[in-house]
Parts: C-alpha cells; sequence; structure tokens
C-alpha cells in the first residue's frame, strides 16, 4: 500500500471476480482488494498462504500511536505516558508522504482519535516520519544492485550491549532442537514471561502487579 500514492479507490471487482469480503469493518487479506485504503491488513501477503491474524507493519506502527511501544507485560511495570514513538525514519528512495499521512499522521485514516486520551496513561500521540538518503547496506534496493536475485532467509542474531548474543534459526536457537524448553529464545513471549514472573515475585507479594502475573500463571 505504501507504493499507491493516488488515494483515489480502484474500481471494484465485479461479483464473478473471486475477491474477499468487502464489508468496510472487516480486515482484509494480503495485498487484496487494493480499492479499498484505510483499512487493517493481514499478513501474508500471499494469497494461497494460510490466513494468520498478524497485522501489516504500517498497521502495527499506526496501533503504537495509541498503545505505546510497550507490551501487554511490561506495561504492567512500565507507565506508557512517555513510552511513545517521536519519529521514525524511512529511506528516502521508498518513502511516499501521501502512503504516509493516509497511513499514520492525523489528517489520515487516525483522525477521529486526536486528543483521544484512556486510562493508564494511554493517548493518541502521532509521530513524525523522516526520510534519509544513506542506503542501509543490506537493504533490499542495495542488495537488488549487486545481485540478480534475492531471496529471505530465516536466520535471525539478536545482540546487546550487555553482552548478550543469539543466533536463531526459524524461531529456534541454532543448535538447539524445535519444541525443547532450552531452545526458546531470550525475545521470545515465553522467555519474556518467565523474566516478567521472575521480576513479579521481587516485588511485595501483596501488590497488584505480583498478584496479576501469579494469577496469569495459574
Amino acid at each position: 500500500m505504501a507504493a499507491q500514492k493516488d488515494t483515489s479507490a480502484w474500481k471494484t471487482p465485479t461479483p464473478s471476480t473471486r475477491t474477499p469480503n468487502l464489508n468496510a469493518d472487516a480486515s482484509l487479506l494480503g495485498r487484496a482488494c487494493f480499492s479499498r485504503t484505510g483499512i487493517v491488513r493481514r499478513k501474508p501477503a500471499r494469497g494461497d498462504a494460510p490466513p494468520t491474524l498478524s497485522k501489516s507493519c504500517s498497521d502495527k506502527l499506526a496501533l503504537k500511536q495509541c498503545t505505546s511501544l510497550l507490551s501487554s507485560l511490561t506495561s504492567i511495570f512500565i507507565d506508557p505516558t512517555n513510552a511513545y514513538i517521536h519519529s521514525i525514519v524511512l529511506p528516502g528512495s521508498q518513502y511516499s508522504d501521501v502512503a504516509c499521512q493516509r497511513a499514520f499522521s492525523a489528517e489520515g485514516r487516525m483522525k477521529p482519535l486526536v486528543g483521544k486520551v484512556w486510562p493508564a496513561g494511554y493517548s493518541f500521540k502521532e509521530f513524525s516520519a523522516l526520510t534519509t538518503d544513506l542506503e542501509f547496506e543490506f537493504s533490499k534496493v542495495a542488495v537488488k544492485a549487486r545481485s540478480d536475485r534475492i531471496s529471505a532467509s530465516n536466520l535471525a542474531a539478536t545482540w546487546s550491549l550487555s553482552g548478550f548474543e543469539e543466533n536463531i534459526i526459524g524461531g529456534v536457537i541454532q543448535g538447539r532442537k524445535a519444541f525443547k524448553t532450552d531452545a526458546a529464545s531470550r525475545t521470545s513471549r515465553r522467555s519474556i514471561w518467565e523474566a516478567a514472573s521472575d521480576l513479579a515475585e521481587r516485588l511485595d507479594e501483596y501488590s497488584a502487579t505480583a498478584r496479576y502475573v501469579t494469577s496469569k500463571e495459574e
């Protein structure tokens, strides 16, 4: 959708065309139905891939303007008031001002949320989209310039200044067997929950946080 500079809707397919439900309140799968803009899109983009409830990257970023950068677990320990994105930096070669305005700005689809404030420190906080002419060494554009064919990798690496490092293959720590407890990455939901549980135990046993985490474990 970021490549769609023209906000005018495409012609809606005829009833005989195979297409997802065009209900305005529904989410859309991947790249289907570009005639509809401003609607949440689900991953994956391929129409023949198994459907998921995962949102597109732009929809996730738009949501963070309301829910902050905190997850459901970290929000138990940290006040979200100042945990919002101030600005994002995008490569100038891939930037579309119209698309960003439509997806993220208070003048686009987020307009109904302007001024909204919710309990516990949450509110709508619009971020600004900045651009850079610096090209990341391993960006899609840079890699395509060096090779005719590129493909996604199932390898990932995590690193922290604290000395923590991990190599992950298909979501599993390299050298470990899938579905084993010790195969979970430190950044996996399981490991994050265990860290949250450990921290809750260090708090006053009568605190609301400790009671909440303990009840979820049970």
